[in-house]
This record gives C-alpha cells, sequence and structure tokens, in this order.
C-alpha cells in the first residue's frame, strides 16, 4: 500500500526518497503522479488524512491584521486532496498580457511568458478532466457569442472539472503505486539545511500527539498553498534574505456589481447561462480586452451572468423539496415549496427539458440577474503573511495575514462596469444598472463583493533573487534543491482561478527534475 499513516510508524522514524513532496492537494499529487512508474522515490507528505479532522484543520487558524479575511480557514482544507475537496473545479488559460510587465501595475511582469506554459496546458487539462481548448470565441461550442467590439471586451469561457476532488480521481492510483508513498498524519515543522544554507538535507515531522520523525531526500517540493508556504519558509528563515517571503499576498475580487435588465430573458439566457458539453460545464464570460487594460491602465477583470435563487422560482422549490427528501432540509419546508411548484408548472418542466436534452443547467427563471466580476489583484508588498507570537498545537507559529486592496481594484471594476454597459446598450443585449455600494464599498461582503479564496504571490518569481523568491523554474534563490509548487510562486494573478496555471507550473517542473535527477545519477555512476 502507498498510503501510510505517520502514527503506525516508530518514534523517529528516517524515510529516505528521492523526491519529498510537502502537500497532497492538486499540486502535490500532480507532481507525484508524474514519477509513477519511475526508478524515482517520491514521498508526500499530508498533515490530513482521508477524513476532515477539526483539530488537524484548526492547525490553519491565523491572526488576521487588514481587511477581515475568513478564507483563510474558509478556502483550505487539511486533508487528503487538500482544497480540492472543497474547489468546483473551474479552469482557464490565461491570457499572454497577464505575463506581461505593465507599467501601470507595479511589481508586475513574469520571468516566463505564456509560450513557456502552453505545452504543459494539455496535460494540465487531463489532470482535471478537461477538454484542451482554446477558452475563446472561435472555440466555443455553443451559439455564437455577442459581437462585442474587440478593442474593449472579449468573449471567453471557463470548464468545469467532472473530476475535481483530486483524492477521489487519483487514491486508486496512488495505492498501487510501487515507487510513491502518501505519508498521512504528517506535518511537516522544520526544514534543516547544510552550514551554508545552499542545501535542504532534512525536513522534520510532527504529530498530533507528539511523534516525531524525519524525511531525508534529494529534491524537495513545498505544495502547501501561499499562506502556509510563507510560514513554513518564515519559521524557518528560509528564502527571505530580502524580506520578500510573504509579501505580495494576493486574492481576486469576487461578487456582485451591477443588475442585468436584458431586452429579452430567453434569449440573453442562451447567450450567457452555463452550458454542458461532453458531460463537461462551460461558463461564457466576457473580459476586459487587452487593449482596453494598456489604455484605461486597469488590471485584467472578466465578468458573467450571476444569479441569486428566487423564492418563487419552481426550480429553486423544486431544488427544496428534493433537499427535504433526502434529510437536508426541515420537513416544515416542504409545504410552501410543493405550491410554489404546483402553481408553475409549466415552467419546472421546461427547466426540466433544458437540463435533460439541452444539457442547460437549472438556472432560475424568475430573480434579477447580476454582473458577477473576479479581479485581477494588484501585487502590493505591505499586503504580507507573516509570522506572529502566537502558537498552534504544533508549536510552530501562527500566520498573521494582511489582506490589501487598493484604488487600482476599484477604478478596474468602475471602468469595466462602464464598458459592459456600453456594449450590451450597443449590442441591444440589456441594461446595466450599477450597484453603487458594490462599486465604493468593495470588499464588504454585505455589499457583495468578497474575497475567492484564491491565495497567491507570498514567494513571487524572478529572475533576481533581490526581487523574487524563487526562480523561472519555481527554485528557491540560493537553495539549490527546494522548489515551490502553489500560486504562493505568482507575481500576479489574472482575474481567473490559479488551479490550472499552478498544475502546468508543477508538470514544467516535474519534467525539469526527472532531468536533473537523471543526470545527478549518471555524473555518479
Amino acid at each position: 500500500m502507498s498510503y501510510i499513516s505517520f502514527s503506525e510508524l516508530p518514534a523517529g522514524q528516517v524515510i529516505h526518497a528521492d523526491v519529498c513532496v510537502v502537500g497532497s492537494g492538486a499540486a502535490g499529487i500532480a507532481l507525484a503522479r508524474e514519477f509513477l512508474g519511475t526508478r524515482h522515490n517520491v514521498v508526500v507528505i499530508e498533515s490530513g488524512s482521508h477524513r476532515p479532522d477539526p483539530a488537524v484543520q484548526r492547525l490553519y487558524d491565523c491572526d488576521v491584521a487588514g481587511l477581515p479575511y475568513p478564507s483563510f480557514q474558509e478556502g483550505r482544507a487539511r486533508i487528503h486532496g487538500g482544497t480540492t475537496t472543497r474547489w468546483a473545479g473551474q479552469a482557464s488559460r490565461w491570457e499572454p498580457i497577464d505575463f506581461e510587465e505593465r507599467p501601470w501595475i507595479p511589481h508586475s511582469g513574469w520571468p516566463i511568458t505564456r509560450g513557456d506554459l502552453e505545452p504543459f496546458y494539455p496535460r494540465a487539462e487531463r489532470l482535471l478532466g478537461l477538454e484542451p481548448r482554446a477558452y475563446d470565441q472561435t472555440d466555443w461550442p455553443f451559439s455564437p457569442p455577442p459581437e462585442f467590439d474587440a478593442g474593449r471586451l472579449r468573449f471567453c469561457y471557463s470548464q468545469f472539472s467532472p473530476r475535481p476532488n483530486f483524492a477521489d480521481a487519483y487514491r486508486t492510483e496512488l495505492a498501487a503505486a510501487r515507487n510513491v508513498r502518501v505519508l498521512l498524519d504528517a506535518n511537516a515543522v522544520s526544514i534543516e539545511t547544510d552550514a551554508n544554507a545552499s542545501r535542504v538535507e532534512r525536513i522534520g515531522l510532527k504529530s498530533l500527539d507528539g511523534k516525531t520523525g524525519r524525511v531525508v531526500a534529494k529534491i524537495f517540493v513545498i505544495c502547501t498553498g501561499a499562506i502556509e508556504t510563507a510560514r513554513l519558509l518564515l519559521t524557518n528563515g528560509l528564502g527571505n534574505r530580502h524580506d520578500l517571503v510573504g509579501r505580495y499576498f494576493q486574492d481576486h475580487v469576487h461578487g456582485r456589481v451591477a443588475v442585468l435588465h436584458p431586452t429579452d430573458r430567453s434569449t440573453f439566457k442562451r447567450r450567457f447561462d452555463t452550458a454542458y458539453h461532453h458531460g463537461i460545464k462551460f461558463c461564457p464570460k466576457f473580459a476586459a480586452s487587452a487593449a482596453l487594460q494598456r489604455r484605461e491602465q486597469i488590471l485584467h477583470i472578466a465578468g458573467d451572468a450571476s444569479y441569486l435563487p428566487s423564492l418563487e422560482s419552481p426550480v429553486e422549490a423544486a431544488k427544496v423539496l428534493l433537499k427535504v427528501a433526502r434529510g437536508r432540509e426541515p420537513l416544515s419546508r416542504a409545504p410552501r415549496a410543493a405550491w410554489r411548484v404546483l402553481k408553475r408548472p409549466h415552467e419546472l418542466v421546461a427547466a426540466a427539458v433544458n437540463y435533460k436534452l439541452l444539457h442547460k443547467p437549472l438556472a432560475p427563471t424568475r430573480g434579477p440577474i447580476y454582473l458577477g466580476v473576479q479581479v485581477e489583484p494588484q501585487p502590493n508588498p505591505a499586503g504580507r503573511v507573516r509570522v506572529g507570537d502566537a502558537v498552534d498545537a504544533l508549536g510552530m507559529p501562527k500566520a498573521v495575514v494582511g489582506w490589501r486592496l487598493s484604488d487600482l481594484d476599484r477604478k478596474t471594476i468602475q471602468v469595466f462596469v462602464r464598458t459592459v454597459a456600453d456594449e450590451f446598450a450597443r449590442l441591444g443585449l440589456a441594461r446595466v444598472e450599477p450597484l453603487e455600494e458594490a462599486l465604493d464599498g468593495f470588499p464588504q461582503r454585505r455589499a457583495g463583493c468578497f474575497e475567492a479564496s484564491h491565495h497567491m504571490g507570498t514567494a513571487r518569481m524572478h529572475a533576481d533573487p533581490r526581487f523574487g523568491v524563487v526562480d523561472a523554474d519555481c527554485r528557491v534563490h540560493g537553495i539549490e534543491n527546494l522548489y515551490l509548487g502553489s500560486a504562493a510562486v505568482f507575481p500576479t494573478g489574472s482575474f481567473s482561478n490559479p488551479t490550472l496555471p499552478v498544475l502546468a507550473l508543477c508538470l514544467r517542473m516535474a519534467d525539469a527534475l526527472k532531468q536533473s535527477i537523471a543526470k545527478d545519477a549518471a555524473c555518479v555512476a
């Protein structure tokens, strides 16, 4: 069996491997899979197990210094599979401008281009069970998209993985592996280097019941997410020669910023509702074009049609009845829900036909339609993750999370809403009614805007160690065998979910690591 519980091993156990991966979320599992069937021995360290454990999850507790940020708990899962056990599986490829240095965005620019990741996107998409696609209107498999002014908006879309939980998707494969072991219930608490701090020699492990052990390996890859990566590096004093670890902490602003009043609701829904193709859900979006970003000097942003369930909708009422039948809602909700279904049965029948025959999701037929947005965050060195004086149950310093937003974030939303309003009016699609409290008061959950739980940027990538924690290969500057595999390395974060580019980066890293290990073995021979 490839799965081993740390609690079953003798105290003080030393585990040897060629590659040690810390974390078994999307990045850790993707990286480990790349070594399946090779001659290289891999061990994956996971703090949790196969089931949620509140005591383990509490190890993610943080203090907050800055904007309210409940995402430090809500947006993470300390369990085999990591946050893939919670996310919806949305993915799309980033645009070339996302990697460019943009003069109006301080600290922007990657040491790699989209072209460097392009060969790895199809492999990453196969990991997610997605179709390799272009994610733009030339590749849209449904009705023709709106003819937006290309200098203002571009039509694009995202796909949703049909198997987003990596623990479920790859458990059997990992369990049968001969050269990959997943060590559960083991927490990485220390990273020990040689005398010059130029090479990691071992990682110290500790369980909640106090058992300790070590992993000795040739290569170490930290795949624990942006917050935990910063905490591990800061606690062990690594990679922070230029006071960059933990800085530039980013998350997407996500929420509702306007009400959309369609000229014709049925036509609008055909254009902008999510739909299914080959068993995969597709979500149409409209994004700020590169030309608009440059002209208005804004961040990358995209919008879509967002619904709130109407209390009068028979579709929502049918969902309530289903939950009552499954014991997820109290029986007292059934009579009112049943009355709403009987009041408009034709709407429920039409929705069922759309769902079964046309593969359209059960979107509300009544109620408001909102303009939902997701905004690229501005990299800000003052937004940071640091370690405080309080400690967790393992004796490790707790992280202190300071999320910051800027005037450019607000300006980006305001410019985008005006642009969408102009384009929707020109094309006769809808009237756009801005929600002023969302534009002026974000991020306030009561105003419909909040963080997206996309933690990024605390160990940014840069060719020069004075301006970045890792190099273009995700290797920590100055440490020859320590790599980071997560969105912590992102200098900027586009508007789209980070998982797909994280996977592409990890697959790129895996290819390089296999070559490096093979080269070292040849030299020894």
